[in-house]
């Protein structure tokens, strides 16, 4: 290099300038006009094009070192490995190290779901976790997705398309984010399709499952309450005072939230993230509900029917009651609310639906009761528009898509009098 070991005395040039060594010719020191140095290699990648790869700040190498550097680099590239390629998969890490290091206390901070959400990036994507970011591709997720659709859930049934589709898109937003902090060039994912969904109507109960359910659910208060006597006896017996009788103290059949989380979805059609982020400020004095959705950030007024108005009041009675048990829920405003007065766990609320759930003879899920609620109404004849705004969607097309049946039994009417018609 022409100016050897006094490169501090390079002038400070109006653009970036490249000052190439003598014994190292691809190998150049590359000033700004800020006055900063860099080590650079001059490149012929394997692929045919041809790079600056940048070895380090001036202050990180001596010229003899950057010598020494700059003749592996060149080397290695003529034995036909990508270097570059190489140091960007070096500075991203794996998918589990990025999961470890970066996105898991970004998650935290910013999902409502987020334990679920590093749950299902870490166990469904396991196989990618000791892959650098730079080498998962298209192609590698669609190899994934092709083995997922040959796997059983833990209950036996087929991985559905849905569910992959809903995986892979957690795994495309934690791409995303390597690519906004830098990390990677690109998000691989934004050119992968997701898998075609058959779109099915909608399942719902009718009334007779109806009726079943909420049996189930007032046999669970009643066994709930027959073990809350029998605390009541043990702290009796040993001089304490008891808690409350709800049935007798109150006049109140049920125990807890369940059975008002129920009722409010199965008549208001609510989304369970909603009605677990429902305040009691969001219930005015004249049964309406103010919902805030979630999902799609807008806000929404739902009014109540009268057997939910009646459970919540009940509701708001016992949980007035346990607040003077349970002192750290002094001031709490969730309707729903779980350890600390932050919002029921969304975990814990499926596992104690889930049991009951369980005990009937037929499917049923918090989905179900919101689908319920919707196709209830359409069958009374309320139009797809106001269900529509009822349910929440962005778009009535949603709901026509959704509940695509509900017709049929006047579809079936309207072919039969082809029966009576001569030819």
């Amino acid at each position: 290099m022409p100016y050897g070991l006094t490169t501090y005395k390079l002038p400070t040039p109006d653009k970036p300038k490249k000052y190439y060594d003598d014994n190292v010719k691809p190998l150049f020191l590359k000033v700004t006009p800020t006055g900063r140095k860099g080590w650079y290699v001059h490149l012929k990648l394997p692929s045919g094009k041809y790079t600056d790869m940048k070895l380090a700040d001036y202050s990180q190498l001596s010229p003899k070192e950057a010598r020494s550097e700059a003749n592996e680099k060149l080397l290695a590239t003529r034995r036909g490995t990508d270097v570059v390629q190489e140091k960007r998969r070096d500075a991203a890490g794996t998918l589990g190290g990025f999961l470890d290091e970066r996105y898991r206390s970004w998650v935290l901070q910013n999902h409502k779901d987020s334990t679920n959400t590093l749950r299902v990036l870490e166990t469904a994507f396991k196989d990618f976790s000791s892959t650098p970011l730079t080498d998962i591709t298209v192609s590698s997720v669609e190899q994934w997705r092709l083995k997922r659709l040959k796997e059983k859930t833990a209950s036996g049934s087929p991985v559905t398309p849905q569910t992959i589709n809903r995986q892979t898109a957690l795994l495309r937003a934690a791409l995303g984010k390597a690519r906004l902090w830098g990390i990677v060039d690109r998000n691989p994912l934004d050119d992968l399709a997701l898998l075609r969904v058959e779109k099915q109507p909608v399942e719902f109960l009718n009334e007779a499952q109806v009726e079943q359910l909420m049996d189930a659910l007032a046999a669970r208060d009643t066994k709930k309450r027959g073990e809350r006597v029998k605390y009541n006896q043990w702290l009796e017996a040993r001089g304490e005072k008891p808690l409350v009788d709800f049935l007798d103290d109150l006049e109140i059949h049920i125990t807890d939230y369940l059975t008002p989380l129920v009722t409010l979805v199965l008549h208001s059609g609510l989304r369970l993230g909603e009605a677990l982020n429902l305040r009691w400020s969001d219930v005015s004095e004249d049964s309406v509900l103010t919902v805030r959705a979630g999902k799609t950030g807008s806000i929404r007024y739902v009014p109540l029917s009268f057997d939910t108005e009646m459970v919540l009041r009940d509701w708001q009675r016992i949980h007035a009651v346990v607040t003077e048990e349970h002192s750290y829920l002094n001031n709490v405003m969730f309707v729903t609310v779980g350890r600390g007065g932050a919002p029921r766990a969304l975990k814990s609320v499926k596992t104690s639906f889930g049991n009951v759930a369980r005990t009937l003879p037929f499917g049923c899920d918090f989905r179900t009761l919101r689908r319920t609620f919707g196709s209830t109404l359409i069958r009374k004849g309320v139009d797809v528009y106001r269900v529509s705004k009822l349910l929440g969607h962005t778009n009535v097309a949603t709901t026509q898509q959704w509940y695509l049946n509900l017709g049929l039994d006047e579809y079936k009417q309207a072919v039969s009098l082809l029966n009576s018609l001569d030819f």
